[in-house]
């Protein structure tokens, strides 16, 4: 029996962490083992180490001193066994740029592109932030120079690629199962209670800060805003990190979660997804997991590139997002 060919995934956080991003990366992985063994060299790391999951920017600063390691200590090995890699959006550049001069086609995986993504990320560290948008042209560079093929999500995110970049970009959707849990009674958490009769949902991982961003927002303005004009309201915070930034808060429309690794019991006990970013990026894996799950959507221009507002995906300023939040909630009633 012939070996199977082996594909190098390079990827950036750990595959145990609970977040869209890695669902996706995933569902991918589980997709190209069907022909090929794939390798993501950066699970030798995270296995030996936890402690990074919540730093986000220390913890890719590291993993990237981590690959650069492995490969050079990996050299011929790689020449030999691998013809292709995957380089898993602009955070891990400099590996990938070392493994394109060993003679390996580099497929790149986008999630977001372009300068609005990069103006948007806020690091609030004075030259840091210049320094960030150099780095991302630098990325935006070695795409459109060096990549064999591209791999967006979305057809938008695909006709917004193929605008500069001349090799073959494929789209690899988000797979969720479209299924509605309607059914509550193997659900044990305990954010519902009699006073509240719509709840609102905000996923992500909160060491990320756009996601944090997102998370003050609904706490400190549209939940104390919707809290004026209805009651009866909640709003529920899950992933990575927020009970470590918002546990101790004492709001009576909030709840905060933590991770839960059961979403699907909280979808079902939810009846809105919210998607307040300020953050332009490519399609959004919230909103397609609150909408498959059941939920009506409420979002930001931002947050919906690609999409048609309906009936279940309402877009929102963010000067109107509590007031969004009302009308679906008075729909859903």
């Amino acid at each position: 029996m012939n070996e199977r060919q082996k594909i190098m995934l390079i990827f950036h956080k750990p595959l145990r962490q609970i977040d869209g991003q890695v669902k996706y990366i995933s569902q991918l992985i589980k997709a190209l083992s069907k022909k090929y063994e794939v390798i993501v060299p950066s699970e030798e790391f995270f296995r030996i180490t936890s402690r990074l999951d919540s730093h986000w920017l220390l913890r890719t600063l590291i993993v990237n001193f981590y690959l650069i390691l492995w490969i050079m200590l990996h050299l011929n090995s790689i020449r030999n066994k691998y013809k292709f890699a995957i380089m898993e959006d602009r955070y891990v550049i400099f590996p990938s740029f070392i493994i394109k001069s060993l003679g390996i086609n580099i497929i790149s995986h986008i999630s977001d592109w372009g300068t609005d993504y990069s103006k948007s990320i806020d690091l609030g560290f004075g030259n840091l932030q210049k320094l960030f948008l150099r780095y991302s042209a630098f990325y935006e560079m070695f795409v459109k120079k060096y990549s064999q093929g591209v791999i967006v999500p979305s057809e938008n995110t695909k006709e917004n690629v193929m605008k500069e970049c001349k090799c073959p970009v494929i789209v690899f959707p988000f797979c969720v199962d479209s299924k509605i849990l309607n059914s509550q009674s193997e659900c044990n958490l305990n954010f519902t209670d009699d006073l509240h009769d719509i709840y609102c949902v905000l996923v992500g991982n909160f060491s990320y800060p756009a996601n944090l961003e997102m998370a003050q927002f609904i706490i400190y303005n549209v939940a104390r805003k919707t809290l004026e004009k209805d009651r009866r309201i909640k709003f529920v915070i899950v992933g990575q990190d927020s009970d470590l930034k918002f546990g101790s808060l004492n709001v009576e429309n909030v709840a905060v979660l933590g991770v839960v690794r059961d979403l699907e019991c909280v979808y079902s006990r939810c009846q809105i997804g919210v998607n307040p970013t300020n953050v332009p990026g490519g399609t959004s894996i919230k909103n397609i997991e609150y909408l498959t799950n059941g939920l009506y959507v409420v979002g930001t221009p931002q947050s919906s590139l690609g999409i048609v507002e309906s009936e279940n995906f309402i877009i929102s300023s963010r000067e109107d997002f509590s007031e969004a939040i009302l009308n679906v909630a008075d729909l859903v009633r």
